[in-house]
């Protein structure tokens, strides 16, 4: 951002303490993580918890669906509630 100098002219001081007002004290908007960034950290963690180097098929099966979706450009809510839906499916079975 390009600070700008104060008026040389005292008469225009109620303009620099707007102009002052209105860019230079704001504080910075926090940036909002987006639906890919949280959908990628959620499946990374998901993907952490299977350590192992042997699980029965249809949990090896879960694993590389996560491993193909994690490779895709862009992740999207049917993505997830695919993966979701393989998980309880899963957990039902496992139980």
């Amino acid at each position: 951002m390009r600070l700008r100098l104060p008026p040389k002219n005292k008469n225009q001081g109620i303009y620099w303490v707007r102009y002052y007002l209105d860019h230079v004290d704001k504080p910075q908007k926090q940036i909002k993580p987006s639906k890919q960034t949280e959908y990628r950290a959620l499946l990374v963690e998901v993907r952490n918890c299977f350590e192992q180097q042997e699980y029965p098929d249809d949990i090896q099966i879960l694993i590389n669906e996560i491993d193909r979706v994690l490779l895709l450009k862009r992740i999207t809510s049917s993505h997830m509630k695919n993966i979701t839906a393989q998980i309880d499916f899963l957990t039902n079975k496992y139980k």
